[in-house]
Order: structure tokens, then C-alpha cells, then sequence
């Protein structure tokens, strides 16, 4: 694969990065994922999903929506349990990201064993979770983020974000067509 491409940084957002303090980041954490708030972002897939339907017929995105069941077993037929003291959805961005890494050092620990068949099949599987979910859903959420938040420092998690996605299914299909 090949690394990350870097995401570059005006010498101002980098200046805003070594200026903020853990308190004026924590105040915008809570500014921007805690309920109610107007800069609130939800961190959740079946938010953005928008695969339930209102009373009038129109598709809406609703908190624990039919995809965060999705989600839920995509993590089970991986073996993975959301752990009984994680309080949040198991549709959080970053549990979702937290699973993909799973999958990512799940494959190169079969590859290191030279099981092919068990690094392809997690490598098919960091696939379809990204086809099937983070990539619906994850970029208008950090165009959100990107929008509404006030710190260099969330503008570049969220840019970081969506290049990694976009270079991980890449790589992912690269990878996949040259072990085939």
C-alpha cells in the first residue's frame, strides 16, 4: 500500500494547531457533538444515511437508523463486540474508524503469517465496510465539521479523515486487483 498522502497545511491553520489549548479544544468538542447546540454534528452513519422514511414518505436519517444494525454485524461476523463501557452508538465515526483499523491490523498481522487467504478475506472486508458505510457517509460529515468548527485543529482531523478514506479505497482496490 502506499502511505497516506500528506495533507498540506497553510503556515496559518498550522499556527492556529500550536496556539490552541486542551481547554479551548475541549470546549469545541463539546460545542460541536454534544446535544443541543448549534454547531452540533452528529457523529453517527445512520444520521447521514437518510434510510428511514417520515410520515409523508420522505427519506430521513434517524439515530439508530437500519444501518447502525448494518454496522452492528458487520462487527459481529468480524468477531468484534462493542465494548459494554463504550457509551455511544455503535455507529460513531469513531468506532467506525476504530473497526476499520481493526480490520487494517488484522490483515497485515495474516500477511506477516503468510496466510493470503485470511489477509484477503480481512482486506475484502475493510472493502465492503468502507463501500457499504464509512465512504456514504463520512465526507459530508467532515465537509460539516470542516464548515462550522472554529479550530485549525478539528479542520485537519477532518481533512485527514476524508484523505485517508479516499487513499484506503484506493489502495484497498489496488491491492485486491494485484493479489487476484
Amino acid at each position: 500500500r502506499k502511505p497516506l498522502a500528506s495533507v498540506s497545511c497553510e503556515e496559518e491553520r498550522r499556527s492556529k494547531l500550536n496556539t490552541v489549548s486542551l481547554e479551548q479544544l475541549a470546549c469545541e468538542y463539546w460545542a460541536l457533538f454534544d446535544v443541543p447546540g448549534e454547531q452540533y454534528l452528529a457523529p453517527y452513519e445512520s444520521v447521514y444515511r437518510r434510510d428511514s422514511l417520515d410520515a409523508t414518505g420522505q427519506p430521513i436519517g434517524l439515530v439508530y437508523g437500519p444501518s447502525t444494525y448494518e454496522v452492528i454485524q458487520a462487527y459481529q461476523r468480524a468477531g468484534v463486540e462493542v465494548a459494554p463501557e463504550f457509551l455511544d452508538l455503535p455507529d460513531h465515526v469513531g468506532m467506525e474508524l476504530e473497526f476499520l483499523c481493526f480490520l487494517c491490523e488484522k490483515e497485515a498481522e495474516a500477511w506477516r503469517l503468510n496466510n493470503s487467504e485470511e489477509a484477503l478475506k480481512y482486506l475484502n472486508w475493510q472493502r465492503e465496510f468502507l463501500q457499504q458505510h464509512l465512504s456514504t457517509w463520512i465526507y459530508t460529515f467532515c465537509d460539516k465539521m470542516i464548515k462550522v468548527a472554529s479550530s485549525g485543529f478539528y479542520h485537519a482531523a477532518a481533512m485527514m479523515a476524508k484523505e485517508y478514506i479516499a487513499q484506503e479505497q484506493e489502495n484497498i482496490d489496488v491491492s485486491i486487483f494485484l493479489k487476484n
